[in-house]
């Protein structure tokens, strides 16, 4: 299954240096433009959320930011689409859920 996330990302900037870091996982990266920060932090969030230590210890915050879960071996998407806020920056995020994660037990 492949989870799509929409995250929000804060973006600062120091020096000639563009930050952009999600505040949610913590995790983010830098560059010499907004754009490329943006796409490096994309990157480093979905190198993040591909560990299966991660997804399980983080699976509230992915479900809550989720906007489609796509399920590759049922051939069906399901998409929620979700408000966002105005003041923030959303940056799409897509990883691979490992199957304890796929498959949660709701209590």
């Amino acid at each position: 299954m492949q989870i799509k996330l929409e995250l929000p990302i804060e973006i600062t900037q120091e020096d000639e240096i563009v930050m952009a870091i999600c505040p949610i996982f913590n995790v983010g990266s830098q560059g010499n433009t907004e754009n490329e920060a943006l796409d490096n932090a994309r990157e480093a969030l979905e190198i993040y959320l591909e560990d299966k230590d991660i997804q399980r210890q983080n699976i509230d915050k992915i479900f809550k930011y989720a906007v489609s879960f796509i399920f590759t071996d049922k051939k069906r998407k399901i998409i929620d689409d979700l408000n966002h806020p105005e003041h923030q920056v959303e940056l799409d995020v897509e990883f691979n859920a490992f199957s304890e994660t796929s498959n949660p037990v709701i209590a």
